[in-house]
């Protein structure tokens, strides 16, 4: 039986902590940037920077932990969410619109660093652990579920203070919590022979066997229609829902059941894999997207939008932890540049700062269904090129 050491919790922890801020943003921004915003079509640009940062840095953030180490990353990350935590704080006392959006950005650029937890957490273990682990640090997401929305409505109204300062100070006290936490937290030591100079992204190996690489490309595809298909429907379907006579209480429910399912199947995902291959639960993660979708086709009422969310969130983790943990352990195997990592994050981002702008254009000019429908060609592409490229792969090195 291969237990995990102890330290994969504390990886856990900081996921945690990232994604209690995330969340706790995501639902401020819209009441905040309401009260904030000179003009009502900007009540979406501090959500919208925050994911253009996270687009940005993520890069860098990668290339500094490759050459200087994880630490530093991890460190700059924290640093930003205290800076957004304050700024934002400045920001609702003095009805600073400016200085809102600006905190935003710094909160995208701490789930830019954070997004790395679940790579980090592989570097020093055996690759028959990395599924699990990363599973057990990503799970993390539930945990920050359950407790950030209660802690942003406990601290929303505090006597003294304007409405939300108090939960934006709270992200400065979690960015303290982060600082503690990186400088226990074992990190593998940097290897100087071993810094993006003198690892190309095209080194030998990957020229010897091109198979890998397409691999390698395949998963990152697959990852990004994993996020690119949860974000869309996550807020189409909430749009949807509004339009045909759905209230708050039953968008909400279903959300709930969504997010659930978005990190609870983390707890046994690298338990399958280890089992049935990172192909078969990549390619059921597919499935379950196209079969969300036609739910969605077929049916309306409250049961199905809750059911269709809850494979979609299924579907991301599937997508999302067996994608990750299978380019986790290429690099790994293949002595590859950490820069692989930044790839995969930049070009997860980018489908998710696309996917956040979509929605409401795909409702206006193909409407609910043919929205739907194209989400199963593109899960259906993402079948047949995950179905194609693995094969290739395996077969070139047996």
């Amino acid at each position: 039986m291969h237990r995990l050491p102890k330290f994969v919790y504390l990886y856990s922890m900081g996921q945690i902590f990232t994604l209690m801020v995330a969340t706790m943003a995501l639902i401020m921004t819209v009441p905040v940037s309401m009260r904030l915003a000179p003009t009502a079509w900007l009540v979406g640009l501090p959500y919208g920077m925050q994911f253009l940062a996270i687009l940005i840095a993520t890069y860098p953030i990668s290339s500094i932990m490759e050459r200087r180490g994880r630490a530093i990353g991890f460190n700059i990350s924290a640093g930003a969410v205290v800076l957004a935590g304050m700024l934002a704080y400045v920001a609702v006392t003095t009805e600073s619109f400016i200085l809102l959006v600006i905190a935003h950005v710094c909160i995208g650029i701490l789930v830019a660093g954070g997004n790395f937890y679940r790579f980090a957490v592989t570097d020093t273990l055996q690759p028959n652990l990395h599924a699990k682990a990363v599973s057990y640090t990503v799970a993390g997401g539930i945990v920050a579920a359950l407790i950030a929305p209660k802690m942003a409505s406990t601290l929303k109204n505090v006597s003294g203070f304007a409405e939300f300062s108090p939960v934006y100070l709270m992200l400065s006290v979690i960015g303290i919590c982060m600082f503690v936490l990186i400088k226990i937290l074992p990190h593998a030591p940097v290897k100087p022979t071993k810094n993006t100079e003198n690892i190309p992204l095209n080194p030998p190996v990957l020229q010897q066997n091109p198979h890998i690489k397409k691999y390698l490309w395949t998963l990152i595809v697959l990852a990004m229609i994993g996020q690119g298909t949860m974000n869309q429907w996550m807020l189409q379907t909430i749009m949807h829902m509004r339009n045909i006579g759905f209230n708050f209480e039953h968008t909400g429910s279903a959300i709930q059941w969504h997010v659930i399912a978005m990190f609870a199947p983390a707890f046994f995902t690298g338990g399958l894999m280890q089992k049935y291959g990172e192909v078969r639960v990549v390619l059921t993660a597919m499935i379950l997207l196209i079969v969300s979708a036609f739910i969605n086709i077929f049916f309306a009422t409250h049961t199905a939008f809750t059911t269709s969310l809850f494979l979609l969130g299924i579907g991301w983790s599937f997508a999302f932890v067996g994608a990750g943990a299978t380019i986790a352990r290429l690099i790994k195997q293949y002595a590859l540049s950490k820069r692989w990592q930044g790839i995969t994050d930049t070009a997860i981002a980018i489908f998710a700062v696309v996917s956040t702008n979509i929605p409401t254009l795909l409702m206006l000019s193909i409407g609910w269904v043919y929205s739907n429908i194209l989400t199963i060609a593109i899960c259906l592409f993402g079948f047949i090129l995950m179905a194609k490229n693995s094969r290739l792969y395996y077969n070139s090195i047996t």
